[in-house]
C-alpha cells in the first residue's frame, strides 16, 4: 500500500497543480539570446534590438542621509529609514528580419521611502503605499509613425506586495500583462516531439481581447519567450517590443 501512495500522490499533486495554474501551451516557445555584459542587445524569434542606450543617471541613485539610523541597542537597529530615488532611462530599435520595425523608449522611475521600527506594531510605509514604481514608455512603429503604442507598468521591481503588471495602448487596441504562474511548452524543435512538453513558468503574461497571446519568463535564467502565431503585425511587434522591454530593464529597487 505504501509503494502505491508514493507513486499515486506526486500525480495527485501535479494534477493538482495544474488546475490552479493557467495555460498556455499553444503558444510558441522561442529562446532569447543576448542580454549579457558584451551582448546587450537580445534576439528573440525573428526579432532583435539594436542600438540600445542608456542614459549615465540610470546607473546610479540618490540616497539620503538619516542620522536616526544609527539608534541601535547592542547592534539591533530600534529604527531604520531608507529614502532613495533611482531611475533607468533607455532606448533602442527593434528589428524584425534584420528590418527596422518599431523605435523604444523607456523611463523607469523609484522613489523607495520605507519607515522600519523596532517596537511598532504596524508600519504601513514598509513596503507599502510610500513607495513609487512606476515604468512608462513607448513604441513607433515603422509602419505608420502616427500611431504610436504607450506602455505604462506598475510595482515590475516588486516594492509592494501587490501585482507586478502593465498595459500597452494604442487608439481602442488594448494588450495588458501581469506576472503568472503558467503552464507552458518547453523549448525545443519547432519540428520535434519536445515540444508537446509542457513545465510551470514564473513569466510575464499577455493578453489581448481576453486570450493569452504571449509570454516572456520572469527569471533572468529562464531565457525564453513565447509567442502565438498569427498575429497581427501592430499587435505582434507592440509585444514583441514589451518583452525587450522586461528583459532588457534594470532592477532598480535592489
Amino acid at each position: 500500500m505504501k509503494q502505491v501512495l508514493i507513486y499515486i500522490l506526486p500525480i495527485l499533486f501535479s494534477a493538482s497543480v495544474e488546475a490552479q495554474v493557467q495555460k498556455a501551451v499553444h503558444l510558441s516557445p522561442q529562446k532569447i539570446g543576448g542580454g549579457s555584459l558584451f551582448k546587450k542587445n537580445i534576439s528573440f524569434a525573428d526579432f532583435q534590438t539594436k542600438k540600445l542606450r542608456r542614459s549615465i543617471g540610470s546607473f546610479f541613485s540618490k540616497r539620503a542621509i538619516i542620522p536616526a539610523n544609527l539608534l541601535k541597542i547592542e547592534g539591533v537597529p530600534l529604527y531604520h529609514k531608507e529614502k532613495r530615488t533611482s531611475k533607468d532611462y533607455f532606448h533602442f530599435d527593434l528589428e524584425q528580419d534584420g528590418d527596422f520595425a518599431a523605435y523604444v523608449e523607456v523611463q523607469a522611475i523609484m522613489l523607495q521611502n520605507e519607515t522600519f521600527r523596532l517596537f511598532s506594531k504596524k508600519d504601513s510605509s514598509f513596503f507599502g503605499k510610500a513607495n513609487t514604481d512606476l515604468l512608462l514608455g513607448s513604441i513607433q512603429p515603422s509602419a505608420d509613425t502616427t500611431t504610436w503604442w504607450e506602455i505604462a507598468a506598475w510595482n515590475l521591481n516588486a516594492t509592494k506586495q501587490e501585482a507586478q503588471q502593465g498595459i500597452i495602448k494604442q487608439s481602442d487596441k488594448e494588450i495588458t500583462f501581469e506576472k503568472n504562474t503558467l503552464l507552458l511548452r518547453e523549448n525545443g524543435d519547432q519540428n520535434s516531439i519536445d515540444t508537446l512538453f509542457s513545465t510551470l513558468y514564473m513569466a510575464y503574461q499577455f493578453r489581448y481581447k481576453g486570450e493569452t497571446i504571449a509570454a516572456v519568463a520572469y527569471k533572468e535564467n529562464d531565457r525564453l519567450c513565447w509567442i502565438k502565431k498569427g498575429l497581427d503585425q501592430s499587435v505582434q511587434t507592440a509585444v514583441a517590443a514589451t518583452i525587450s522591454i522586461l528583459r532588457l530593464r534594470r532592477n532598480i529597487y535592489k
